[in-house]
């Protein structure tokens, strides 16, 4: 993800929308994963969350971008519960 440099409001949201796209679709598919891929992609996902809410503040001047980011925190925790709800059952 762009973090450094001047590039278009267009292309971080084309970027969030396609992260997005991917946890949504590890979420539905993490109860045919192994737990050692998981726990890979759990820390993958840790990682791009906490970089998502350390973008700079000129990455929130556009509505678009903040309403994608916010889906994208939304979807990579909707993605933890999903993964420990399983380990515990």
């Amino acid at each position: 993800m762009p973090h450094r440099g001047n590039y278009p409001d267009a292309l971080l949201q084309l970027i969030l929308r396609n992260t997005l796209e991917i946890v949504e679709f590890c979420t539905t598919e993490a109860r045919h994963l192994s737990f050692e891929l998981l726990q890979k992609i759990e820390e993958d996902f840790l990682w791009q969350y906490r970089r998502t809410r350390e973008m700079p503040a000129d990455a929130e001047r556009d509505h678009a971008v903040r309403e994608v980011k916010a889906r994208l925190s939304a979807a990579i925790l909707r993605f933890r519960d999903a993964i420990n709800e399983d380990q515990a059952s």
